[in-house]
C-alpha cells in the first residue's frame, strides 16, 4: 500500500495518462534443447561417453503499456546471426534478431534497443494518441542504470525495488 500512493503520486507530478503512457519491459530466457532435469533419458544422457548435454539457449524481451494497445516488437537473441530455418523469412520476422556467443540480453544491447527502437516508438505512440511525448517504464534492476540519461521524456522507475509484502506474505502493490 505504501508505494501504491508513491506510485500515483509520480504518476500524477509527472502528469501521465495512466495507463497509456506506464510502459513495462522485461526478458526471459529458455533453454529450449535441454530435457528435463527428472527423467532416465537425461540421466544416461550425461553418462553416455562422447555426448554432452545440449544448453542451446536463447533469451526473449517483451514489453508494452499497461492498457495493452502499444505492444513493442519482441527482440529474440540466440547464438547464431542467422539460423538456416529463418533465412527466408528473415525480411518479414516478426521480431528482432540479435545474436552473440552467450545468447543474452546484454546491458549495452538492451541500451541500443531503448535508444534505437523503444525511445522512438514510444515518440510516434504519443504523437499517434494525442499525448503528451512522455512515458513511464517499469525498469528492473538488471538493466543499465543508464538509461535514465538517454531520454529526458521517459522517466525510468524501479518498481521491483517498491513491491511491499504484506503481513499475509502476499505482494502488494
Amino acid at each position: 500500500m505504501i508505494f501504491e500512493c508513491e506510485f500515483r503520486k509520480i504518476v500524477n507530478d509527472g502528469g501521465y495518462t495512466p495507463p497509456q503512457q506506464i510502459f513495462s519491459v522485461d526478458e526471459t530466457g529458455l533453454y529450449w534443447k535441454r530435457l528435463p532435469s527428472r527423467t532416465n533419458i537425461r540421466g544416461n544422457e550425461e553418462t553416455t561417453p562422447g555426448l554432452k548435454a545440449s544448453k542451446d539457449r536463447l533469451e526473449l524481451l517483451l514489453g508494452g503499456n499497461a492498457v495493452e494497445d502499444l505492444k513493442l516488437k519482441p527482440m529474440l537473441v540466440y547464438h547464431l546471426k542467422t539460423p538456416w530455418a529463418i533465412k527466408k523469412f528473415e525480411p518479414n520476422f516478426p521480431m528482432i534478431w540479435l545474436a552473440n556467443k552467450i545468447a543474452r540480453i546484454t546491458k549495452s544491447i538492451f541500451k541500443h534497443r531503448f535508444s534505437t527502437y523503444f525511445c522512438p516508438t514510444v515518440e510516434k505512440y504519443c504523437t499517434e494518441k494525442n499525448l503528451p511525448h512522455k512515458a513511464l517504464l517499469d525498469n528492473a534492476t538488471c538493466h543499465p542504470s543508464t538509461l535514465r540519461k538517454i531520454s529526458k521524456h521517459i522517466k525510468v522507475v524501479s518498481l521491483d525495488n517498491h513491491i511491499i509484502h504484506s503481513t499475509n506474505g502476499t505482494r502488494c502493490y
